[in-house]
């Protein structure tokens, strides 16, 4: 419950990021610094790289598991818009705007795929 309900809070936030922040002239400052095509889906790689490695370490617990719900929904809300060939920033911003509901499906798949895999898990792997 807690990975699906952040994974849907990243959508919302990176959806609302976009629309209200970003326009076809504006780049990011990391972008801007730096010179790479860096986009909030290598962002939501990099959390969930990060939260994976803190996962082999320590216990898991719902903060760790609200922030990989929120690392793959920030990687998976910018991949749907990353399949496209966008050359240029306005084709990046057009091809983020036309792909809201694939990106909605996708998220859907995902969250009943957790739903399917906690129920195996709880059934096959918890000790009572």
């Amino acid at each position: 419950m807690v990975f699906s309900i952040s994974l849907i809070v990243s959508l919302i936030f990176w959806r609302g990021w976009v629309y209200l922040f970003s326009g076809v002239e504006k780049v990011s400052f990391l972008r801007g610094v730096t010179g790479l095509n860096i986009h909030h889906y290598h962002y939501g790689m990099f959390l969930v790289l990060i939260v994976m490695l803190i996962f082999i370490f320590y216990r898991v617990n719902n903060f760790l598991i609200a922030l990989v719900g929120f690392g793959f929904g920030t990687y998976f809300d910018g991949f749907v818009s990353r399949l496209f060939k966008s050359g240029t920033r306005a084709d990046e911003i057009f091809n983020y705007y036309n792909n809201l509901f694939p990106t909605i499906l996708l998220f859907g798949v995902l969250i009943v795929l957790a739903f399917v895999f906690y129920r195996i898990s709880e059934k096959y792997f918890v000790r009572r």
